[in-house]
This record gives structure tokens, C-alpha cells and sequence, in this order.
């Protein structure tokens, strides 16, 4: 799956201004903003925005939107990025079909998209973060397979813990591990001046944002909304507080 749609993206490409982070910021405040917003939960999310850190598994993590922002100040043009012919938008496996050896793409996103000549183009970075963010714990959220105790969800002076049930983890965790050794692979298509480890980070921090970003859907589906959108929420800061810090050491 991986190999047909990066092929995909590669097949055609075309430079134009688009920032994977700045992006990701806008929708990750926006999606956040309306669950801090929706009637019945309004006490349970009110300094989702504005708190300053959390505790989460007896760490304490910064307030991710605030860290976001100090990379996007820092590292704004490492951002910058080629679109490719898009396939997606939302390449998760729950949207892929495999049937007597064929592929079939469902559900496909037009949100974001650039037109082009007729023709959809996007950020071949979203779809890859979004193939780790599955692995990373959505598939688990979604269906409910985590235990989750907060002392407060308005985050104020919250200490919260997550962990995850799913019997199927450590599948889920390698393949989060060989689908970025696929992407590796196509990387020299996607930003051939870019280093492996940055290449890997920025896939990462966009998959932590995936998961502030997915919090909004989780409170408007099905099954237990607040306890699904609070685990999203904390993956997303979880990961993106382990970025930061990587990025700020490691980066040039």
C-alpha cells in the first residue's frame, strides 16, 4: 500500500507554497477550539488551548500548540514542500480495500486539496504521518482498547494516565516501524536534500498533530466521546513534547 501511493505522488509533482506545519497548526487549533466549544462537554475541555502543562503517566508535558509554534518560528522553511498527485488525504487501512489481489482507495479527502489542471494534489507527508498515526494509537482509540484515569479534564493541575490494551500492539508497533523504512525508500522522491532523521521527525510531529486534530471527530462520533477524545489529545501531546525536544537538540 505504501509503495502504490507514494508511486502515486511521485508520478507527477509540482512545487508550489504549501507549509505541512503551519497547516497542521491552523487545523489542530481549529478541530481543538470546537471541542472546546461543543455545549456538553464545555467544562470538561475549557483550557484545552491555554493551559500551560500537564501531567500525563507522572510526566510532565508542555502544552503542545505553544511548542508547535516555537518550531514553526525556528524551522518555518524546513517545512516547505513539494505537492504530489494525491491519493487520499486519509490513507488509514480502515479506508483501504483489498479484494482478489486489488487495492481500492475509499473515502478519500477533499479537504486542503490543491487543483491543479483538474488534477488533486497534496502533501505526500500528511498521508505518510497518517499511516503512523494509525499505528501509533488511533485504530486502539477508536475501538476503545485503552484504560484511561484523569483527575480533572479541564487540564488544570490534571494528572492523567493512558496505556493501551490492545492485544495487537506490538504488531501495530512494528508496523509503524517497517512503514517507515518503506517511506525511507521513497524519500529521495518526496525531499532528496533532506536528511533520514529529519525526514522521520517531521512525519512524527505531523502525526502528533493528527491526534490533536482527531479530537473534534471523536467527539461527535460513536462510543465513549470525552474518554476517546482525551486519549487523542494526550497521544498528541505526548508525541509532539518528545518531537520538540528532539528537534531542538538535533536540528540545525
Amino acid at each position: 500500500m505504501c509503495n502504490l501511493f507514494l508511486s502515486i505522488y511521485i508520478e507527477d509533482t509540482i512545487t508550489h507554497k504549501n507549509n505541512m506545519l503551519e497547516n497542521g497548526i491552523i487545523r489542530a487549533k481549529n478541530r481543538l477550539e470546537k471541542v472546546k466549544e461543543t455545549n456538553y462537554i464545555a467544562d470538561y475541555f475549557k483550557n484545552v488551548i491555554t493551559f500551560d502543562k500537564i501531567m500525563v503517566n507522572n510526566v510532565e508535558y508542555k502544552n503542545s500548540l505553544y511548542l508547535l509554534e516555537e518550531i514553526y518560528k525556528k524551522y518555518k522553511s524546513k517545512f516547505e514542500n513539494m505537492l504530489g498527485l494525491c491519493l487520499s488525504g486519509d490513507i488509514i487501512l480502515d479506508n483501504v480495500i483489498i479484494k482478489e489481489n486489488n487495492q481500492y482507495i475509499i473515502d478519500s479527502r477533499g479537504e486542503n486539496l490543491v487543483w491543479t489542471n483538474d488534477k488533486p494534489y497534496f502533501d505526500p507527508y500528511y498521508d505518510c504521518s497518517k499511516i503512523l498515526f494509525y499505528f501509533y494509537g488511533w485504530k486502539s482509540i477508536r475501538e476503545e482498547r485503552f484504560e484511561l484515569k484523569t483527575t480533572r479534564y479541564d487540564m488544570k493541575n490534571a494528572n492523567s494516565y493512558i496505556s493501551f490494551t490492545d492485544a495487537k500492539k506490538k504488531i501495530l508497533h512494528r508496523m509503524s516501524k517497517v512503514s517507515i523504512e518503506e517511506f525511507l525508500k521513497f524519500k529521495p522522491y518526496i525531499n532528496k536534500n533532506e536528511s533520514d532523521d529529519v525526514f522521520i521527525d517531521k512525519l512524527n510531529l505531523l502525526a502528533g498533530i493528527h491526534f490533536l486534530s482527531d479530537t473534534y471527530p471523536r467527539i461527535v462520533g460513536a462510543g465513549n466521546r470525552i474518554k476517546q477524545c482525551y486519549a487523542e489529545f494526550l497521544m498528541g501531546t505526548i508525541i509532539i513534547n518528545k518531537i520538540y525536544e528532539k528537534i531542538m537538540k538535533e536540528w540545525e
